[in-house]
Protein backbone atom coordinates (compact mmCIF):
# COMPACT_ATOMS: atom_id res chain seq x y z
CA UNK A 1 0.00 0.00 0.00
CA UNK A 2 1.43 3.29 -1.02
CA UNK A 3 0.70 6.63 1.20
CA UNK A 4 1.80 10.53 0.41
CA UNK A 5 1.21 12.88 3.17
CA UNK A 6 1.63 16.28 3.20
CA UNK A 7 1.70 19.32 4.96
CA UNK A 8 3.38 23.10 5.61
CA UNK A 9 5.17 24.86 7.66
CA UNK A 10 6.35 28.36 7.95
CA UNK A 11 9.72 27.85 8.83
CA UNK A 12 12.49 27.25 6.29
CA UNK A 13 14.33 23.89 5.82
CA UNK A 14 17.63 24.13 7.81
CA UNK A 15 15.95 25.49 10.55
CA UNK A 16 12.89 22.75 9.98
CA UNK A 17 15.85 19.80 10.14
CA UNK A 18 17.65 21.38 13.13
CA UNK A 19 15.34 22.52 15.46
CA UNK A 20 12.37 20.53 15.25
CA UNK A 21 13.01 17.07 13.19
CA UNK A 22 16.75 16.68 14.86
CA UNK A 23 15.83 18.40 18.18
CA UNK A 24 15.61 15.81 21.04
CA UNK A 25 13.58 18.35 22.85
CA UNK A 26 11.19 19.16 20.50
CA UNK A 27 10.96 15.25 19.73
CA UNK A 28 10.53 14.24 23.34
CA UNK A 29 7.63 17.49 23.43
CA UNK A 30 6.01 15.56 20.47
CA UNK A 31 6.37 12.08 20.99
CA UNK A 32 6.23 11.93 24.74
CA UNK A 33 3.98 14.96 25.82
CA UNK A 34 1.79 16.20 22.61
CA UNK A 35 1.25 12.48 20.92
CA UNK A 36 1.46 10.45 24.24
CA UNK A 37 3.59 7.92 22.98
CA UNK A 38 4.61 5.45 26.26
CA UNK A 39 8.39 5.89 24.39
CA UNK A 40 10.95 7.63 22.20
CA UNK A 41 14.78 7.31 22.65
CA UNK A 42 17.35 8.46 20.03
CA UNK A 43 19.27 5.38 20.01
CA UNK A 44 22.00 6.73 17.31
CA UNK A 45 22.52 9.80 15.60
CA UNK A 46 26.10 9.95 13.45
CA UNK A 47 27.17 12.96 10.97
CA UNK A 48 28.74 11.92 7.84
CA UNK A 49 29.51 14.72 6.06
CA UNK A 50 26.24 16.18 4.01
CA UNK A 51 24.44 12.71 6.00
CA UNK A 52 23.15 12.56 8.54
CA UNK A 53 22.45 8.73 9.79
CA UNK A 54 19.99 8.59 13.13
CA UNK A 55 18.24 5.49 14.54
CA UNK A 56 15.41 5.91 17.32
CA UNK A 57 13.00 3.30 19.03
CA UNK A 58 9.61 4.40 18.77
CA UNK A 59 6.63 2.67 21.16
CA UNK A 60 3.11 4.25 19.73
CA UNK A 61 -0.18 3.79 22.20
CA UNK A 62 -1.46 0.56 21.49
CA UNK A 63 -4.82 1.04 19.25
CA UNK A 64 -4.67 -1.53 16.68
CA UNK A 65 -7.93 -4.07 15.67
CA UNK A 66 -7.84 -6.87 18.15
CA UNK A 67 -6.63 -9.26 15.13
CA UNK A 68 -3.76 -7.09 14.70
CA UNK A 69 -2.96 -6.45 18.43
CA UNK A 70 -3.04 -10.65 18.93
CA UNK A 71 -0.54 -11.19 16.17
CA UNK A 72 2.06 -8.63 17.53
CA UNK A 73 1.45 -9.84 20.59
CA UNK A 74 2.22 -7.43 24.00
CA UNK A 75 3.74 -4.06 23.78
CA UNK A 76 4.17 -2.94 20.15
CA UNK A 77 7.81 -1.02 19.09
CA UNK A 78 9.63 -0.10 16.50
CA UNK A 79 13.07 1.57 15.22
CA UNK A 80 13.24 3.87 12.65
CA UNK A 81 16.44 3.90 10.87
CA UNK A 82 17.01 6.99 8.77
CA UNK A 83 18.90 8.88 6.71
CA UNK A 84 18.91 12.68 6.26
CA UNK A 85 20.28 14.04 3.06
CA UNK A 86 20.55 17.40 3.58
CA UNK A 87 21.95 18.49 0.27
CA UNK A 88 18.78 17.28 -1.16
CA UNK A 89 16.44 18.16 2.11
CA UNK A 90 15.07 14.09 2.07
CA UNK A 91 15.22 11.93 4.66
CA UNK A 92 14.88 8.65 3.48
CA UNK A 93 13.97 5.74 6.51
CA UNK A 94 12.81 2.39 7.67
CA UNK A 95 10.75 1.15 9.97
CA UNK A 96 11.81 -2.23 11.35
CA UNK A 97 8.81 -3.46 14.19
CA UNK A 98 10.05 -5.10 17.19
CA UNK A 99 7.78 -8.17 16.64
CA UNK A 100 6.74 -9.79 12.73
CA UNK A 101 10.06 -7.90 11.44
CA UNK A 102 9.93 -10.21 8.53
CA UNK A 103 6.10 -9.87 7.55
CA UNK A 104 5.80 -6.14 7.95
CA UNK A 105 7.70 -3.61 5.87
CA UNK A 106 7.42 0.44 5.94
CA UNK A 107 9.14 2.63 4.11
CA UNK A 108 9.58 5.54 2.57
CA UNK A 109 11.28 8.94 2.86
CA UNK A 110 10.23 12.79 2.88
CA UNK A 111 11.29 15.86 1.47
CA UNK A 112 11.12 19.44 1.96
CA UNK A 113 10.15 21.62 -0.92
CA UNK A 114 10.68 25.26 -0.73
CA UNK A 115 6.97 27.08 -0.98
CA UNK A 116 8.43 30.81 -0.06
CA UNK A 117 11.16 32.45 1.36
CA UNK A 118 10.32 31.05 4.87
CA UNK A 119 8.22 28.39 4.29
CA UNK A 120 8.50 24.29 3.29
CA UNK A 121 5.84 21.63 2.46
CA UNK A 122 6.84 17.78 3.99
CA UNK A 123 5.71 15.69 1.78
CA UNK A 124 5.99 11.97 2.65
CA UNK A 125 5.63 9.13 0.23
CA UNK A 126 5.98 5.86 1.77
CA UNK A 127 4.88 1.79 1.28
CA UNK A 128 3.24 -0.32 4.09
CA UNK A 129 3.33 -4.00 3.13
CA UNK A 130 1.92 -6.76 6.25
CA UNK A 131 1.89 -10.31 5.25
CA UNK A 132 0.51 -11.52 7.63
CA UNK A 133 -1.93 -14.54 6.82
CA UNK A 134 -5.50 -13.55 7.07
CA UNK A 135 -5.27 -10.05 9.05
CA UNK A 136 -2.67 -8.55 6.13
CA UNK A 137 -4.99 -6.49 4.33
CA UNK A 138 -6.46 -5.32 8.21
CA UNK A 139 -3.10 -4.24 9.62
CA UNK A 140 -2.19 -2.74 6.12
CA UNK A 141 -5.36 -0.53 6.43
CA UNK A 142 -4.86 0.12 10.12
CA UNK A 143 -1.31 1.01 10.18
CA UNK A 144 -1.77 3.72 6.99
CA UNK A 145 -4.77 5.53 8.73
CA UNK A 146 -2.97 5.47 11.77
CA UNK A 147 0.16 6.69 10.12
CA UNK A 148 -1.69 9.33 8.48
CA UNK A 149 -3.17 10.26 11.77
CA UNK A 150 -0.34 10.78 13.72
CA UNK A 151 1.53 12.51 11.04
CA UNK A 152 -1.91 15.21 11.08
CA UNK A 153 -1.34 15.50 14.53
CA UNK A 154 2.54 15.83 14.49
CA UNK A 155 2.30 18.77 12.17
CA UNK A 156 -0.63 20.49 14.07
CA UNK A 157 2.08 20.13 16.90
CA UNK A 158 5.07 21.69 14.92
CA UNK A 159 2.99 24.51 13.67
CA UNK A 160 2.56 25.17 17.09
CA UNK A 161 6.08 24.48 17.86
CA UNK A 162 7.48 26.81 15.22
CA UNK A 163 4.76 29.92 16.48
CA UNK A 164 5.82 29.71 20.24
CA UNK A 165 9.66 29.77 19.33
CA UNK A 166 9.19 32.11 16.92
CA UNK A 167 10.95 29.98 14.03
Amino acid sequence: MKVTISHEFAVDADTFWERCFLDEAFNRALYVDSLKFPAYELLESKDEGGKLRRRVRVMPKQEAPAPVQKALGGAFSYIEEGVLDRGNNVYRFKVVPGTLADKIRSEGEFRLEKTGPKSIRRVVDMTIEVKIFGIGGIAEGFVSKSTQDTYAKAAEFTQRYIAAKGL
